[in-house]
């Protein structure tokens, strides 16, 4: 691969680092520095993109269904002394359904100073943050002026800032979801696309950018300029922005044949050019490792690129996403975040969201792609681990569709489940059918939007029969799946039984793998587990030419599962079957190394008087996690890294003793900080 440092790699060799212990135990949960800075920057974007949106502002009128935006053409100055606008917006509109007003949402921050609708200046009303406007029958255009200060709610909408030793001036915009509203009159919800002109008017020591071409630029003669941009392509009300500061612009070249390349156009705060140069020339193979599995780049007529901004994380904006300045260090550490938010190019904006209960399909596949860009860099193996890093288990008792009111109430559900269930779903349906399902999902709602069962459709006609039972499982529904597994081999006949059981309050119906391995010998069996019963073991039966001394279940991480060992159930085990236990297992806990929280398993088979203590490497005892008289059963208990007095312990090497009618287990464990 062209241009790689090998700092490109660090997220990839953490993961690796991390998981060489993963795969000797049997759940598969991940503390790392990977973790702690995916979800640090997952929560820096929830704060971008949800503020404190009172859930009114939220809804669409029911009149706004009857109008279909053609285009919009926004006009605005900005003024950084005052940190105010001046705006006017023209929009172009198709009567859907007979009306008397068009309603746009419209921040009440803002003064509107007048309206026209055609080129009549008519009157208006502007109430509760919506702007209703009386039209006649044949109307098809309305402008709206205004001015004022815009307001923020958190991260969300216009912002006044500044940047670097010299405080220069440094405006921007984050829309998502329902800031659009709050610096420029608009039908402001992601089904409504339309075609968007932009000019952008500042002092002439400044640069405007904005979506689309930059079609001229002029210069007004009283100390300042106007930009004017022209997106060719449909784009969603919160994907459109506005950044003014004295950006440094710099140039570089996608490829996407030998002899054919696409601009990439950066605007980078000039203290950080250097840093920005170095970081961003990992575009190239980002647009590269996307295109080879989802198809070409969809707005390859104009241009792709990134603009610093201020605030934590980032944000997809159409052909130009605005990429936080804590991200640009100059060592491609965040490449796996370019990697992100070009993804969103494919998935977010060239197909958006129906509504915002469906937002896993930008968020869940931009995160998907961040594995895709591991596996285009390091293959299977680091693809396979850029998924260990996201299986946060006990964060997956959540459904993916969102709070229409509240879209990123929930980052871990929409961004790390979203992307595990793409990982599963690959391993249900197989590459070819799986990537087949989403060219032919995103060609089909190209430049449009979509919603889960569109998604499901494509996938089932792909695989052949219906899929609604997976999406109904991981997409719809709550739940965590837990694995027991057992096998047994009689030489005499070379039969091999499987013994799988599932524990919890629902049944996941999932293909399984089952690694076996012996005389040098792999080889690895499926099997669907589809019996619908809890608690309750499937046998799955077959022959091997070989004797088999291990069995690894899901050897590939394709299910979201905890997966534990346990005995070969009684009744139809056969004589030469493998060693069970006795009374009872202490199993290794889980995540380890672990913080704040590690799940403590163990089985017992007789009713017994329990006692789980922690001590640390003095022998003193810690915390009693539990003490009482449990039934026979798999247990799975919760040590939250407090000693009994309730107060946080410290980094080091704990054990935990089972104490199981006097005879005594221990493990041992590792809390980080």
């Amino acid at each position: 691969m062209k241009k790689l440092t090998n700092l490109r790699f660090l997220v990839v060799s953490l993961v690796l680092v991390c998981n060489s212990l993963l795969f000797a135990q049997k759940n598969y949960e991940l503390v790392s520095p990977v973790r702690e800075m995916k979800n640090k920057l997952r929560s820096d974007e929830l704060k971008s993109k949800f503020g404190k949106i009172k859930p009114s502002q939220t809804l669409s009128t029911t009149n706004q269904s009857d109008y279909d935006v053609k285009s919009y053409e926004i006009a605005i100055e900005v003024f950084p002394t005052t940190e105010t606008i001046k705006g006017s917006v023209k929009t172009t509109f198709a009567i859907v359904n007979a009306t008397t007003t068009i309603t746009y949402d419209f921040a009440n921050s803002l003064t509107v100073d007048s309206v026209k609708v055609g080129n009549l200046t008519t009157a208006f009303t502007h109430l509760n943050d919506l702007l209703n406007i009386p039209i006649g029958a044949n109307d098809t255009t309305t402008t709206v002026f205004y001015h004022g200060a815009p307001s923020a709610s958190g991260f969300q909408g216009f912002d006044f800032s500044t940047h670097g030793p010299n405080n220069m001036p440094l405006i921007t915009t984050l829309s998502e979801p329902f800031g659009a509203r709050s610096w420029w009159p608009c039908k402001d919800h992601p089904i409504d696309k339309a075609l968007v002109k932009m000019a952008i008017t500042c002092p002439d020591n400044l640069t405007g950018v904005s979506n689309g071409l930059l079609v001229s630029q002029t210069n007004n003669g009283n100390g300042t300029k106007t930009f004017f941009y022209e997106h060719g392509y449909l784009i969603t009300t919160y994907l459109v922005e506005l950044n003014v500061s004295d950006y440094s612009h710099f140039t570089y070249y996608y490829h996407y044949t030998a002899t054919d390349s696409m601009p990439l156009e950066f605007y980078a705060y000039p203290e950080k050019l250097t840093q920005a140069m170095e970081d961003f020339n990992a575009t190239d193979d980002v647009l590269t490792a996307i295109s080879q599995r989802f198809g070409e780049y969809r707005f390859l007529n104009e241009h792709y690129g990134m603009v610093m901004f201020p605030w934590g994380g980032a944000m997809e904006h159409q052909t130009l996403t605005s990429y936080g300045n804590n991200l640009v260090l100059g060592n491609h550490v965040y490449d796996w975040i370019n990697a992100h938010e070009a993804g969103h190019q494919w998935f977010g904006d060239y197909v958006s969201p129906k509504s915002w209960d469906h937002i896993w399909l930008n968020e869940g596949f931009a995160t998907y792609i961040e594995a895709i860009w591991a596996e285009y860099n390091g293959g299977k193996t680091a693809y396979l681990n850029d998924i260990m890093a996201e299986m946060f288990n006990s964060f997956y008792n959540v459904t993916v569709i969102a709070d229409s009111l509240d879209p990123f109430g929930n980052t871990n559900a929409i961004y790390n489940k979203g992307g595990i269930v793409l990982h599963m779903l690959r391993g249900v349906m197989g590459d070819t059918n799986f990537f087949a399902a989403l060219n032919n999902y995103l060609n089909q709602y190209a430049y449009g939007n979509a919603e889960t069962e569109n998604l499901m459709d494509f996938c089932s006609a792909e695989y052949g029969t219906s899929l609604a039972w997976f999406f109904n499982q991981w997409i719809y529904e709550t739940g965590v799946l837990s694995y027991q597994h057992a096998w047994d081999w009689n030489p005499a006949t070379q039969t091999l039984k499987i013994a799988l059981k599932q524990n919890g309050n629902k049944f996941y119906k999932m293909p399984v793998q089952f690694k076996f391995s012996g005389s040098g010998i792999d080889t690895v069996l499926t099997f669907m587990n589809d019996n619908y019963l809890l608690n309750t073991f499937q046998i799955f039966t077959t022959t091997l030419p070989f004797t088999p001394t291990t069995m690894v279940v899901d050897p590939e991480n394709w299910i979201l599962a905890n997966k534990q060992p346990t005995s070969f159930p009684a009744g139809i085990e056969e004589p030469n079957k493998n060693p069970v236990t006795k009374t009872f297992e202490l199993h290794s806990n889980f995540p380890n190394p672990f913080n704040p929280t590690t799940t403590i398993p163990f089985e017992l088979k007789n009713n017994s008087k329990v006692t789980l203590k922690i001590y640390n490497q003095l022998g003193q005892e810690i915390a009693k996690v539990f003490e009482g008289t449990l039934a026979p059963n798999f247990y799975n208990f919760v040590w939250d890294g407090v000693n009994q007095n309730g107060e946080p312990v410290s980094s080091g090497t704990y054990f935990y003793k089972l104490n199981v009618g006097g005879e005594v287990q221990t493990k041992s464990m590792t809390l980080l900080k």
